[in-house]
């Protein structure tokens, strides 16, 4: 509030509306990681020492069916090594997916195949599918534009699903129990369309973008709690 009351009027309701949309449109989250899991901070801390190898685990923020039956959010562990910054001095060795379900907590140890780039990645989750078979996961490497999504299917062994769906994509919703939409653009080298996901069939089906308006979103069923925050330091 310190900052709020020294705003405009003008100021305070584009303050107010940024945050509306910010908080309350998973797209936006999607696309901003920073935001989400704190990024800024956790580079400033990995930053601290650069003749020291860094290790930093993160816990993300934590999303919840409505009716919480389950939850879920995600420990990740950085590592900046010795000798410098930025690309070749950065690792992300360990993603925990924890799932807390029927009074157990379930520890699934997921890579993603981020394990092998030279990047911190900034990952939490943003979205149940309507039957909360399906957790669709988004990230980001820290200090670049380069976002993408993974999904896990809770309801077969926590496998991971690929995408690759199209070089941006922004998550839509949801229009059935096995049915994701996406947004997909490709840096402007061609034609930006919608892609609608068959999460039991892994097949895609292509739209053309203005078909989004067309299409019924199911309402989101999930909420997220707990603020992200880091949990762990350690320096070698």
């Amino acid at each position: 509030m310190k900052v709020i009351k020294y705003l405009s009027i003008t100021q305070l309701i584009v303050y107010l509306l940024l945050n509306f949309i910010i908080a309350n449109n998973d797209s936006a989250s999607a696309q901003s990681p920073a935001y989400n899991n704190l990024t800024l901070d956790i580079q400033q801390k990995l930053e601290t020492d650069i003749d020291k190898t860094i290790e930093l685990t993160y816990r993300s923020v934590k999303i919840t069916d409505q009716q919480k039956a389950i939850k879920v959010f995600l420990e990740v562990t950085l590592r900046k090594l010795s000798g410098g910054f930025g690309y070749n001095y950065s690792q992300t060795p360990l993603i925990k997916v924890m799932i807390e379900q029927n009074n157990n907590l379930r520890v699934v140890t997921r890579n993603f195949g981020l394990e092998t780039n030279h990047y911190n990645f900034d990952l939490f989750p943003l979205a149940f599918s309507p039957n909360n078979r399906y957790l669709l996961i988004a990230g980001g490497a820290m200090a670049t534009d380069y976002t993408f999504h993974k999904i896990v299917d809770l309801g077969n062994n926590d496998t991971t699903i690929n995408m690759n769906l199209c070089p941006i994509e922004t998550y839509e919703g949801f229009v059935s129990n096995i049915e994701i939409v996406f947004s997909c653009s490709d840096f402007g080298m061609g034609e930006d369309f919608i892609a609608i996901l068959n999460l039991q069939d892994k097949t895609v089906t292509k739209k053309r973008k203005g078909s989004l308006k067309q299409i019924n979103l199911l309402p989101r069923s999930y909420i997220f709690t707990d603020q992200p925050k880091v949990i762990k330091i350690q320096k070698f």
